[in-house]
């Protein structure tokens, strides 16, 4: 941006042209996935007057998730900090070093950063705030999200007190965020979301698969917290309930794979349930294109991306109480219902529904179809303006 100065002296004029460099804008995951090129490159589009956006990882690969690398776009630059390394195998030392190298080299005036529970993280936010760059914070952790103790919230708590302010998921982890003692500091919502658009494309084809034809799908890690057994007991609860021939469709995979399959055959349903294994981000959508709806059960689950992603095919949701994105993105009777994750009979009841109410599946669909733009990357970029206004 130039401005243009006139003085006068002496009855002549001189004028002084003020150049005003762009701002560096950076953002921090552990490791780079589809969702997080979204929000960059969204970021970047909207707010290409102001700011050039850098997006910054710990390393190309995760032992928890297998994310494939995202499509990057010109439009925002993405730096590693250990190529061809696993994060979580990263040392602090290295994490730490190569991160404040990576701001510092950019120039970056603005930080965002996720897991502030790690400890290259939460050095990196102090050592921002001591030369200037003004560093803010991602969460979607909830309180509910399991047992809480005293001391260890009062530890979280100084954790944080290096943030000017904070990106966050949704109303409940707002919450959590002031309990942890983010009083006066700023609070923004839109932090999990996803390009709506990006996986109208991946499907590559229309949703014109007949009600009848259409499956249960679970899109989740074979792990624990995802309590996929209670939704094979549904699923066989709701076959003896006098459920059709739908077919349940399990995408994921993970070290409960092996245990989940004995269980299907231990239900007898072994013929009616489908383990595709790890699916890409392709044949995740293309799998939403012929679905009934979606199921996430989770035991612990502090958003839910997938229901995003559901959103933008117009599936109904069942989603465990649990999760966060039920709070925003589900709402009761109109697109969908949040259940206790752990009560099969109603799990089962409301395969039922759905598998025999085709004018409320209709109703739920475009309920979903309506709610689609609240999960869009859009969102996120609206959070990130109203955080950067308060600077």
């Amino acid at each position: 941006m130039v401005s243009f100065e006139g003085l006068r002296a002496g009855g002549s004029s001189r004028f002084r042209i003020h150049a005003r460099a762009r701002s560096k804008l950076g953002m921090y995951w552990a490791q780079f996935g589809a969702y997080h090129a979204d929000r960059c490159a969204a970021v970047a589009a909207e707010l290409d007057s102001h700011y050039d956006v850098v997006g910054m990882e710990t390393a190309s690969t995760s032992f928890t998730y297998g994310w494939e690398r995202p499509s990057l776009d010109s439009k925002y630059k993405l730096l590693t900090i250990k190529q061809n390394d696993v994060a979580e195998a990263v040392s602090l030392r290295s994490e730490l070093v190569g991160l404040l190298r990576l701001i510092l080299r950019e120039k970056i005036n603005v930080m965002f950063f996720a897991g502030y529970e790690r400890p290259a993280v939460f050095l990196a936010a102090i050592c921002c705030r001591l030369v200037a760059i003004k560093p803010y914070l991602f969460l979607d952790s909830k309180f509910d999200d399991k047992p809480r103790t005293i001391f260890l919230e009062f530890f979280k708590s100084l954790l944080l007190l290096p943030y000017c302010g904070a990106l966050v998921s949704g109303p409940s982890a707002a919450s959590y965020l002031r309990f942890l003692g983010f009083r006066a500091r700023p609070i923004a919502l839109g932090y999990d979301t996803v390009s709506v658009e990006r996986m109208r494309r991946l499907a590559d084809g229309e949703a014109n698969t007949l009600y009848d034809a259409r499956t249960f799908l679970v899109v989740a890690r074979l792990v624990p917290k995802k309590n996929i057994e209670t939704i094979l007991s549904a699923y066989a609860a709701y076959r003896e309930g006098g459920g059709g021939n739908r077919k349940l469709v399990i995408c994921g995979s993970g070290p409960l794979e092996a245990k989940l399959r004995d269980k299907v055959f231990a239900l007898g349903i072994d013929r009616f349930v489908e383990f595709r294994g790890f699916c890409s981000q392709e044949q995740v959508a293309s799998a939403m294109l012929t679905a009934l709806v979606l199921l996430l059960p989770s035991t612990e689950e502090q958003w839910g991306l997938v229901v995003n992603e559901a959103l933008a095919f117009g599936l109904p949701i069942i989603i465990s109480s649990s999760a966060g994105a039920g709070e925003v993105l589900v709402k009761a009777f109109i697109n969908g219902y949040r259940l206790d994750p752990r009560d099969v009979e109603q799990w089962s009841s409301a395969m039922l529904e759905m598998d025999k109410d085709e004018k409320r599946w209709v109703s739920f669909a475009n309920g979903s179809r309506a709610l689609a733009k609240q999960g869009d990357v859009s969102v996120f970029v609206g959070g990130m303006k109203t955080l950067l206004a308060k600077r």
